[in-house]
C-alpha cells in the first residue's frame, strides 16, 4: 500500500501554501528582500516561512538549501543563523533539492529549476512537467535521475532540461517510485510502493547500467518504502512505514534494522548519513532516529515538534537540519536544527506557526501577538524581529491589550488572565475568580482594566492584582470590549448586543445592534464613535457603526464574503476590519475598500500605530505589516 507518510507528503506539495503569500519579488541580487512582497502588507512572520517543507540540502560547510509548498526557497549562508528567500519564479511545490557540489544544484517537483550560484539565484531547466518528481539525483552537471511516482524513473542527459523514461517493469495499480540514489553514473537504487504480479513483497530496485535496466531485489516488507541513501557501492539503508533495512553487499540482500520507542503509527520517510557510522532517519508527527553504529542501533530523539518531517541533513556527525509541515495548515511548517547530535533542537522559524488571534502595539516598536496553545511572541523593532515568550500556559490566548513598552495583559480559554510589567520578560498569572472562558480585554493605563467572557465582565484598579465582577449574566456570550478612558467602554456579545458603561463598569446599559448578527469584536475612539464586527446570517461579514455612543446602530457595507474578525481605528474617519481581507475605510466607513494582502487564510487581529503603520494576525501564525495604511503607492 502506499504509505501515510507519503501521501500526506504529496497532499502537502500540491495544496500547500493555502495559508502564505508567496514571495517573488526580488531585488538585483535575485533574492528576496527581508520581509518582501509586492503588496502594501508585507510578511513579517513567520521567518524564513511558516509553509510545509520539504527537503533541505547541505551546499558546503555552511551553505543550506530547502525547497517546499508554494514554490518556496530558503538559503542559509551561515549555518541557520540568517536565512534568506531565493526567487524560485514559481509558484508550485518544489518536493525535492539537490546539490552536486558547492555551486550546482538543482529543485524539483512539478518543474526543474537549477542554480550554478550555490542557490543563489534560479532559472527554469523545465518549466512544466507532465509528470512529478519526487526526487532527483546527478552524478555529474549533464547525468542525472528522477524518480517520478507512478510514472516511474527518468534519466537526463543533458542537466536537466529534458528526461526520458527508464523501464523499470509493470507497476501494480498506485505503484509508484518515489526515493532513488546514485553511487556513481552505473550503479544506483529506487525504492517506493513497487509490488510485481504475485509478489509477497515490496521490491527494491538496483540497476548496474545507469538505468538501462532494472533489476528487482527483495525487501521482505509489505508497505511501501519511502527513503534510500547509500555512503558507498556496498553500504546503504532504505526506510518506509515502520521499518529500517539495510545492506553491506550493494543492495542484492537487506537486513532489518530494530530500534525501540518509537510509536507504531509512525511512518519513516526521509533518511541521510553522514558516513558508515553516523545517520538520521524523519517521519511523520515529528519523528527522528539517529545512529552512531551504522543502525545497529537507532535511538528516538525528541525533536519537539509533532508536524511531519519529511528531510534531513548533516554537516557532521553532531549537526543536523529537519524540515516538514502538516498534517494541517495551521500547524504550518518547520525547520529545526541540532548542534550535539539530535539531543535538543532550535527552531529556525522566527515567530510562530500556531494560529494568532489578536496583535497590539504599544508604540512603532513595541508589540505582541497570541494564539493557540499559549502561544506570546513579542517584538522590539516594529516587526523586523519576532521572539517567542513564555506564557505558562497551553491553553488558547484570544486577546491582548499592551498599554506601553512594559505593560501588557493576555486573556484566553480556561479563565486565563495573564500579565508582564517587563515587557514579556516574564508573563505572570492573575487571578480571574471566574470559571468564564475569556474572550477580550481593554486597559486605559497601567491600572484600569476590564475583562469579558462567556458572561462575565471583570474589572481591575491596580494592574490585575485584584479583579471583581461587576458584571454578569447567563448565556449573553460577551467577545470584547473597549474603553476609552477610566469610565466610558463598551462590551459587545456574540447575540447582536453591545453593552455600555458610563461609570468604570458599575452598570451597565443594553444595546441592540441586530438579532441577526454574530459579533465578534468591538473598538471606540471617543464615547461617541465606534463599531462592531462579525457576520450576518447567510449575508457574510457585517460592520455596524455608532454615532451616540452606542444608542443605535447602523450597517455599513464592506464586500466581504465571510465573516470579519477585527477592527481597529484610529480616530473617527480612519479605521480597518479583517477576515479573508483587510478592509480599510477614510470616511467613517460610509465607503470601505479591500487591500491587497495576497494572504488566503483567515486574518483575525489588527492594530495600528497611526494612519498608515499597522499590523495584521492570523492562520499559520501569519503577521503582516504596512506603513502606507495598507494602500499601495
Amino acid at each position: 500500500m502506499v504509505s501515510s507518510w507519503f501521501v500526506k507528503r504529496a497532499s502537502l506539495a500540491l495544496l500547500g501554501g493555502l495559508i502564505f503569500l508567496n514571495l517573488t519579488s526580488c531585488g538585483d541580487d535575485g533574492v528576496s528582500p527581508r520581509h518582501g512582497g509586492g503588496s502594501a502588507w508585507v510578511l513579517q512572520a513567520p521567518f524564513p516561512t511558516g509553509l510545509p517543507m520539504f527537503d533541505i540540502s547541505a551546499v558546503d560547510a555552511t551553505t543550506l538549501v530547502g525547497v517546499g509548498s508554494r514554490g518556496t526557497i530558503i538559503r542559509t549562508g551561515d549555518k541557520g543563523k540568517t536565512w534568506t528567500l531565493p526567487v524560485s519564479g514559481t509558484t508550485g511545490a518544489l518536493s525535492d533539492v539537490f546539490f552536486l557540489d558547492s555551486r550546482t544544484g538543482w529543485a524539483v517537483g512539478g518543474q526543474v529549476l537549477k542554480t550554478r550560484d550555490g542557490g543563489r539565484t534560479w532559472w527554469w531547466q523545465t518549466r512544466k512537467l507532465d509528470y512529478w518528481m519526487s526526487q532527483v539525483h546527478f552524478v555529474d552537471e549533464k547525468t542525472g535521475w528522477a524518480a517520478t511516482g507512478e510514472d516511474g524513473i527518468r534519466k537526463t542527459a543533458d542537466g536537466g532540461r529534458t528526461w526520458v523514461s527508464q523501464n523499470v517493469g509493470t507497476l501494480s495499480e498506485q505503484g509508484g517510485v518515489y526515493s532513488l540514489f546514485f553511487a556513481d553514473e552505473n550503479t544506483g537504487w529506487a525504492v517506493g510502493n513497487i509490488w510485481r504480479e504475485n509478489s509477497s513483497d515490496n521490491r527494491i530496485l538496483k540497476t548496474t547500467d545507469g538505468g538501462a535496466t532494472w533489476m528487482d531485489r527483495q525487501s521482505g516488507i509489505a508497505h511501501s518504502l519511502d527513503g534510500v541513501f547509500f555512503v558507498d557501492e556496498k553500504t546503504g539503508w532504505v526506510v518506509g512505514g515502520h521499518s529500517v533495512l539495510a545492506t553491506t553487499d550493494g543492495g542484492d540482500h537487506w537486513t532489518a534494522q530494530t530500534f525501540q520507542d518509537l510509536p507504531v503509527d509512525v511512518w519513516l520517510g526521509g533518511v541521510v548519513f553522514e558516513d558508515a557510522r553516523n545517520g538520521w532517519i524523519v517521519g511523520s508527527g515529528g519523528a527522528v532516529l539517529t545512529t552512531d553504529d551504522g543502525g545497529a542501533t537507532w535511538a528516538p530523539r525528541d525533536a519537539g515538534t509533532s508536524v511531519d518531517l519529511y528531510g534531513v541533513c548533516s554537516l557532521d556527525a553532531n549537526t543536523a537540519w529537519v524540515v516538514g509541515g502538516g498534517p494541517y495548515f495551521a500547524s504550518g511548517g518547520a525547520i529545526l536544527h541540532t548542534n550535539n547530535g539530535g539531543s535538543t533542537w532550535s527552531s529556525d522559524v522566527e515567530g510562530t506557526t500556531r494560529t494568532l488571534y489578536e496583535v497590539s502595539f504599544a508604540d512603532p516598536n513595541t508589540g505582541w501577538a497570541v494564539g493557540e496553545e499559549g502561544t506570546i511572541i513579542a517584538t522590539p523593532d516594529g516587526g523586523e524581529t519576532w521572539t517567542r515568550q513564555t506564557s505558562g500556559t497551553e491553553t488558547r490566548l484570544t486577546d491582548v491589550c499592551s498599554v506601553d513598552a512594559n505593560h501588557a495583559w493576555a486573556v484566553g480559554q480556561e479563565n486565563v488572565i495573564l500579565a508582564t510589567t517587563d515587557g514579556g520578560a516574564t508573563w505572570s498569572p492573575q487571578s480571574s475568580n471566574t470559571n468564564s472562558e475569556l474572550s477580550g480585554v481593554s486597559f486605559v493605563d497601567t491600572m484600569r482594566g476590564w475583562v469579558v467572557g462567556r458572561d462575565v465582565i471583570l474589572s481591575t484598579a491596580d494592574g490585575g492584582q485584584v479583579w471583581n465582577t461587576c458584571y454578569s449574566a447567563p448565556l449573553i456570550r460577551l467577545v470584547g470590549v473597549s474603553f476609552v478612558d477610566a469610565n466610558r467602554g463598551w462590551a459587545g456579545s456574540s447575540f447582536g448586543l453591545v453593552l455600555s458603561t458610563a461609570d468604570g463598569g458599575q452598570t451597565w446599559s443594553s444595546h441592540a445592534v441586530d438579532t441577526n448578527v454574530n459579533l465578534q469584536a468591538i473598538f471606540f475612539v471617543d464615547e461617541w464613535t465606534g463599531w462592531v464586527v462579525g457576520a450576518k446570517v447567510n449575508e457574510g461579514g457585517a460592520v455596524y457603526a455608532t454615532t451616540d455612543g452606542g444608542e443605535t446602530w447602523v450597517s455599513q457595507t464592506t464586500g466581504a464574503p465571510n465573516y470579519l474578525a477585527g477592527t481597529y481605528f484610529i480616530d473617527a474617519k480612519t479605521g480597518w476590519v479583517v477576515g479573508d481581507e483587510v478592509y480599510a475605510t477614510t470616511d467613517g466607513g460610509a465607503t470601505w475598500k479591500a487591500q491587497d494582502v495576497e494572504l488566503n487564510g483567515k486574518l483575525r487581529g489588527v492594530s495600528f500605530v497611526d494612519a498608515n503603520t499597522g499590523w495584521v494576525a492570523g492562520d499559520g501564525g501569519a503577521i503582516l505589516k504596512t506603513t502606507t495604511g495598507g494602500f499601495s503607492r
